[in-house]
C-alpha cells in the first residue's frame, strides 16, 4: 500500500542539541479587539516541550530554549490561532507584541442527519489508525477526548476529514509524553485497496510525564528505540556525514519513462478510431491499445552504488539552511544498525507489512529545505513510503530531544585563531574537480563517444573520494540535455561511452561532467569540452566586422587600493576572440593629470605602481597599437583607511613580503594586534 502523506509535524527532526546553551522567548499576547492583554493563553513551541499560560498582563516566558528554528503558536478559546516562525540563534528572543483576532462566527446552512453512533465508531477507529499509526507504540496510545472530534465522510470519495475545536489530549504510555494536539487539517481518502491519500496538518505540544526511576529507563530505551530509523535520525545523520557508521544505505532511484506506453494523445486518438469497430483486427486493435493504456507511465530503476551525503545534500547561501534532493529522482533508504544490507536493495519489499528497515523518499518538488535542526520547512515537497511511510504520532518525539547515538554536528565556538579557521574551512570544503578523456574531438552521427572520466580533489589534484557518482551530459546550441549518463565512480574514475543516435543532429555540442559535490561550488566547476558532430566541414566565409575594444582589467596586489600607499597593479587585456591583446596607455586623475604611462609586456599582460591620493578618482586611457586613445576604463576606487600587501619572490631561496598601513588607518587601529597567515599545497 502506498501511503502519500503531507507532514506538517511529523518532518520536525530530532536535531542533536545536547551541549548547546539554552535561552528565552518573551513576549506579550494583546486582543486586537480591544488591544488589552489576553490572560491564560496558551503559547507554545510547536513540536517542542516549550510552553507557557500568558499571565494577567498577557505576557508569557518560554525557557530552557536550545538554538534552532521553531513555529511558535498562541492559541486561546474564542480566538483565532496564531502561528510565526522563530529562529534561536546566540541570544535570548524578545518579541514584539502579538495580536490574536476573535474567532468570527458563521451561520452555515444546517444538515440534519441522523445519528448513528456505530459509524462514528467506524470512523473514530479509522482516525486512531491513520492520525495514531498501526505500529507497536500505537498501540498503547490513547486519545482522552475523543468526543472533540467532529467527522465528515463523502460517500462519493471515499474521504474522510476530522476536525476538532479544542486540542485533543493524548496519552503516549510507551514514551513517556502526554501530548495536546490542535488539529488544522485531517483527511484521508481510500482510493483503492492498495492506495490511499492521506494528510493532516497541525500544532503539538510534549509534556514530559512524571515517573518512578524504573519507568524514566523504560521510556529513555523506548525513546531512543523510536528514534533510530526514523526520519529524524537520518537526516541528522546526513549533516554529520555519518551514514555507514549509524547503520545507513542510500541508492537512487531513477524515475523515467516508459518507452513501451505511447503518449496519451496517441493512446485517446487509437481507441477513439478502434471503438465499435466490428471487424475483427479493429477488435484486436482496441484490446491493444486498452493494454498499452494500462501500462505504467513510469518505470524505477534503483542504482545499485550507494550514495554519499554530500551527493543529496548542499548548502544554501542562508546560515544553518540545508537543501536535499537528487535531481528529482527517489532515495531509497535502508537502515540496519549492524550494516547487513541486501547488496542491490528490492523495491517490492518496501511496502510489506514485514519491512522493518526500508524506506523511500519520493520529491514532489524538486528539492526539500531543512535547517540545522533538521526541521524540513517545505514539507509538502517530500512522499514518504515504508517504514517511515507508516509511522505517525505515536512514533513521534520532540524536537529537542537529546540523543547521544552520535556526535553532535561541530558549530564554530568562536576560533580566534585563523590558522584553525583555514585548515577547518580546507577540510569541510574541499574544491572537486572533473575530467573527461575523450578519443576524439569530431564524430559522425551514430558514432558512440568512448571516455575516461577522473575526479580529483585539494590543492594536490588526488583521485577524489569525495563523490561515487559522476554526471556526464552532452549539451546542444539550445542549453537542452540532448543525452545523459550517470556514472558509479570507484576511487576517483569511470568510463563510459555515449551512442549518438538519430536524435543528435550535427552541429557543435558541450560535454559537460560534474558531481552533486561540484554543484556547491556552481557550475563554472563543472568540466566542458567542445564536441563536433557531423564530421569535418568547410569553414563558413569570414565576414568583415569592426574590431572591438578588448577587456582589460586591473588588479591591484594586496587586493584593494589604498589612499597614501604605493601599490602595484597588474593590467590584463584580452581581445574578443579570447587571446591575449597587448596595449598600453596613460593613467590619469579625474582632474585630468597625467600619473604615470603603462603598457603590457607578454600576451597582453603587465603591471605598474603608482599613489593613489585622498578625493581623487583614476581612469586608464587605453591605446591599442599605434594611434589615438580608443577607450577608457575606471580603476578600482581607492580605500580611505587599509592594508596594503606586497610580495617579492625575486629570490630562489626567499619570499619578502611588505605590510603597510596608511595614516588614517593607523590611527584608528594603532595598539592592535594583527597576524600574517602562509599557505602554501594545504599547509598553513
Amino acid at each position: 500500500m502506498r501511503v502519500k502523506i503531507l507532514y506538517y509535524l511529523f518532518f520536525a527532526l530530532l536535531a542533536p542539541v545536547a551541549g548547546f546553551a539554552q535561552y528565552t522567548i518573551s513576549g506579550r499576547v494583546l486582543n486586537q479587539a480591544d488591544t488589552k492583554p489576553v490572560p491564560y493563553a496558551s503559547v507554545f513551541l510547536s513540536n517542542a516541550t516549550n510552553g507557557d499560560k500568558t499571565s494577567v498582563k498577557g505576557t508569557f516566558l518560554l525557557q530552557n530554549v536550545k538554538p534552532g528554528s521553531y513555529e511558535l503558536v498562541v492559541s486561546m478559546v474564542g480566538f483565532e490561532f496564531h502561528s510565526q516562525l522563530i529562529t534561536i540563534t546566540d541570544a535570548d528572543v524578545k518579541l514584539p507584541e502579538i495580536t490574536i483576532y476573535p474567532k468570527t462566527i458563521q451561520l452555515n446552512e444546517v444538515k440534519i442527519k441522523p445519528v448513528n453512533d456505530a459509524l462514528r465508531d467506524k470512523y473514530l477507529q479509522l482516525f486512531k489508525n491513520e492520525f495514531l499509526g498501526t505500529t507497536n507504540l500505537a498501540k498503547d496510545c490513547k486519545i482522552l477526548n475523543p468526543e472533540v472530534l467532529d467527522f465528515d465522510y463523502n460517500d462519493t470519495t471515499g474521504t474522510l476529514k476530522a476536525s476538532a475545536a479544542d486540542f485533543l489530549k493524548i496519552k503516549n504510555d510507551d514514551l513517556g509524553y502526554n501530548i495536546s494536539y490542535l488539529i488544522t487539517n485531517f483527511k484521508v481518502t481510500n482510493k483503492q485497496f492498495f492506495e490511499k491519500d492521506f494528510a493532516y496538518k497541525g500544532f503539538v505540544l510534549f509534556e514530559e510525564m512524571e515517573g518512578t526511576p524504573a519507568q524514566k529507563k523504560h521510556w529513555l530505551k523506548a525513546r531512543q528505540e523510536a528514534y533510530e530509523n526514523s526520519s529524524a535520525h537520518f537526516l541528522r545523520v546526513l549533516l554529520t556525514d555519518h551514514l555507514e557508521d549509524e547503520g545507513f544505505k542510500v541508492q537512487q532511484i531513477a524515475v523515467y519513462p516508459n518507452p513501451a506506453r505511447p503518449a496519451d494523445s496517441l493512446i485517446k486518438a487509437k481507441i477513439k478510431l478502434y471503438t465499435g469497430s466490428k471487424s475483427g483486427s479493429g477488435k484486436d486493435s482496441l484490446a491493444a491499445w486498452i493494454k498499452r493504456s494500462n501500462l505504467n507511465k513510469t518505470l524505477l530503476k534503483l542504482y545499485k552504488f550507494p550514495l554519499r551525503s554530500n551527493e543529496i545534500v548542499q548548502r544554501t547561501e542562508k546560515v544553518g539552511t540545508y537543501v536535499l534532493g537528487c535531481d528529482s529522482d527517489a532515495l531509497y533508504i535502508c537502515y540496519n544498525k549492524h550494516k547487513n544490507f541486501d547488496k542491490e536493495g528490492r523495491l517490492q519489499n518496501v511496502n510489506d507489512p514485514y519491512n522493518r528497515e526500508n524506506s523511500i523518499i519520493s520529491f514532489n518538488s524538486r528539492y526539500a529545505f531543512f535547517d540545522d535542526n533538521g526541521w524540513i520547512s517545505n514539507p509538502e515537497s517530500v512522499t514518504f513510503s515504508g517504514v517511515w511511510g507508516n509511522k505517525r504520532v505515536a512514533d513521534l518525539l520532540p524536537k529537542n530531544y537529546e540523543y547521544n547515538g552520535i556526535k553532535n554536528i561541530e558549530a564554530d565556538t568562536g576560533l580566534t585563531a585563523m590558522t584553525g579557521k583555514l585548515n577547518d574551512f580546507a577540510t569541510k570544503y574541499p574544491i572537486e574537480k572533473a575530467y573527461l578523456q575523450t578519443d576524439k574531438s569530431n564524430y559522425d552521427v551514430f558514432d558512440t563517444i568512448w571516455y575516461k572520466a577522473y575526479t580529483v580533489a585539494g590543492q594536490q589534484h588526488q583521485l577524489s573520494a569525495l563523490s561515487g557518482v559522476l554526471y556526464a551530459e552532452l549539451i546542444n546550441a539550445k542549453d537542452s540535455v540532448a543525452l545523459r549518463q550517470v556514472l558509479h565512480l570507484t576511487s576517483g574514475a569511470a568510463w563510459g561511452d555515449m551512442v549518438l543516435t538519430g536524435a543528435v543532429k550535427q552541429g557543435d555540442y558541450q560535454l559537460r561532467a560534474y558531481t552533486n559535490w561540484m554543484r556547491n561550488a556552481g557550475p563554472e566547476y563543472f568540466f566542458n569540452k567542445k564536441i563536433h558532430v557531423g564530421g569535418y566541414e568547410a569553414a563558413p566565409p569570414v565576414k568583415q566586422t569592426v574590431q572591438a575594444n578588448p577587456d582589460v582589467q586591473f588588479f591591484p596586489e594586496g587586493g584593494e587600493l589604498v589612499t597614501g600607499l604605493r601599490s602595484k597593479v597588474a593590467v590584463k587585456s584580452i581581445a574578443p576572440n579570447g587571446l591575449g591583446l597587448d596595449i598600453n596607455g596613460t593613467i590619469v586623475d579625474n582632474e585630468g593629470n597625467v600619473i604615470v604611462d603603462f603598457a603590457t609586456q607578454h600576451l597582453g599582460m603587465g603591471a605598474f605602481a603608482f599613489t593613489p591620493q585622498s578625493g581623487k578618482t583614476y581612469k586608464a586611457r587605453i591605446k591599442t597599437g599605434i594611434g589615438e586613445t580608443a577607450f577608457e576604463v575606471e580603476l578600482p576606487k581607492a580605500k580611505e583607511a587599509g592594508f596594503t600587501l606586497g610580495i617579492n619572490n625575486s629570490s630562489p631561496d626567499s619570499i619578502f613580503l611588505k605590510v603597510a598601513a596608511n595614516e588614517a588607518l593607523f590611527q584608528q587601529k594603532q595598539h592592535s594586534a594583527f597576524y600574517v597567515i602562509a599557505q602554501t599545497g594545504g599547509k598553513v
